[in-house]
């Protein structure tokens, strides 16, 4: 079967533990993002590109901002597609340790990706960011989003998973390699595909017995700025019929 994706290694390095970048034409804010990333570290940096056609992919700029693997999807996919795509290549490979997911449009910052990697070697599989562990760790957060997580992402997805959540739409979390390895056959049998990658793994980890947590994190919204590509309707939607579905008994599987 033809691969869907395309593999750039931009350098020879391996790592234990990786941060994946999912992506979508976010131009410079991508290359700042990156720019906050010390070239030493004890963490690889994986770009999985859906893929972006503003150039801000490109594997020369890539490099010289210390990307060490870019994957490039062959046609446009969505989020969890695309997230799929790279889960299928790490899976292949020897002694990982954790995986930490970022968006790169500049509303994290990397400085925490070594406390998720923390949590994985104290025992936990999956770990959730959260801006409201503690005070001052957001900002600029549009009011529309902040009712929707609070009043309704937030405690229905707690409810679907039985733990208690405080921030569901942030894309800032962590897997362990031992519950990709181990749940990697039902996440590709869910066909998953716009945000279901975020809840699903939430979900599974939550309900199938393994260690969940979630640590403080940063989030941080450009002023008067909309960096954001959950914008109409359909798009609130998607993001919000996940949790909703598996309240309702409708969709998702142990």
């Amino acid at each position: 079967m033809k691969k869907k994706y395309k593999i750039y290694k931009l350098s020879k390095k391996k790592y234990k533990s990786y941060l994946v970048i999912n992506v979508y034409n976010e131009g410079n804010l991508l290359h700042k993002f990156l720019k906050k990333i010390p070239l030493k570290r004890n963490f690889g940096v994986i770009v999985s590109d859906s893929p972006s056609t503003d150039g801000s992919t490109a594997k020369d700029k890539l490099k010289k901002l210390g990307v060490d693997i870019l994957l490039k999807m062959n046609v446009r996919s969505d989020h969890s597609v695309t997230l799929m795509n790279t889960m299928s290549y790490l899976i292949k490979f020897k002694n990982l340790r954790g995986i930490v997911i970022s968006d790169g449009n500049g509303k994290d910052h990397p400085k925490f990706v070594n406390k998720f990697l923390d949590k994985i070697d104290q025992g936990y599989h999956f770990i959730q960011g959260s801006r409201y562990l503690k005070k001052n760790m957001e900002r600029n957060t549009p009011i529309s989003r902040k009712l929707l997580i609070k009043l309704v992402h937030a405690p229905l997805t707690s409810l679907s998973c039985r733990y208690r959540f405080t921030d569901t739409t942030n894309g800032f979390r962590s897997i362990s390699y031992k519950f990709l390895k181990s749940n990697y056959v039902k996440l590709k049998s869910q066909k998953l595909v716009y945000y279901e990658f975020y809840f699903y793994i939430c979900f599974l980890a939550s309900r199938s017995g393994f260690n969940v947590c979630e640590i403080p994190v940063t989030r941080f919204y450009t002023k008067n700025k909309v960096n954001t590509k959950i914008q109409t309707f359909y798009q609130y939607w998607q993001m919000l019929k996940p949790p909703l579905f598996q309240f309702l008994g409708l969709k998702y599987k142990l």
